[in-house]
């Protein structure tokens, strides 16, 4: 028995000026598509005060005094120095992908280890805590992480958050 998976392919590349971005100020009202992302969801329980006070921690009595670009470096270099990943995005068995390795943000926030899916979620749990909507991104790439050499194609898991008048900023935890 042989079979033949066809699926169509779209492909995103963003430039990002880092001056320009650390200047965008902090949005009042957050258009109705993008406010979506600031609620918890399965696996990012953003609510959760864990995550609340790791914002108060990092980002004092004023959360707001820092872009929200800087503050999303911030947050998600608190991740990934905190969080270990296990560098895996799916669960396999016999070389055979079951589906994706994810326990969610609090698991691995409450352990400090977790799969790549895990802290991408804890990340994002943590910048819809402090206000910034963000959500996970699942694809597929034939590229290593940092795309300078072929691989065997395989899943891929990252985070994008969203910045006003730019759209949505990608950030990969690996």
């Amino acid at each position: 028995m042989a079979f033949q998976i066809q699926y169509k392919v779209k492909t995103f590349s963003s430039i990002l000026d880092e001056r320009v971005a650390q200047q965008i100020p902090w949005q009042k009202e957050w258009r109705e598509d993008i406010a979506t992302f600031l609620l918890p969801s399965d696996y990012i329980q953003s609510d959760s005060s864990r995550f609340q006070n790791v914002v108060q921690e990092l980002l004092g009595a004023q959360p707001k005094s820092l872009s929200p670009h800087l503050t999303a470096k911030k947050l998600i270099r608190h991740c990934i120095l905190n969080i270990s990943s296990t560098g895996e995005y799916v669960d396999l068995l016999s070389n055979a992908t079951r589906g994706f390795d994810v326990s969610g943000a609090a698991a691995a926030a409450s352990v400090g280890r977790g799969s790549e899916c895990d802290v991408v979620c804890a990340c994002i749990a943590l910048l819809r805590a402090s206000g910034i909507p963000a959500r996970p991104v699942i694809g597929v790439t034939a590229s290593d992480t940092v795309g300078t050499q072929e691989v065997d194609p395989q899943y891929i898991v990252w985070g994008e958050y969203a910045l006003p008048n730019a759209g949505w900023v990608p950030f990969n935890t690996k």
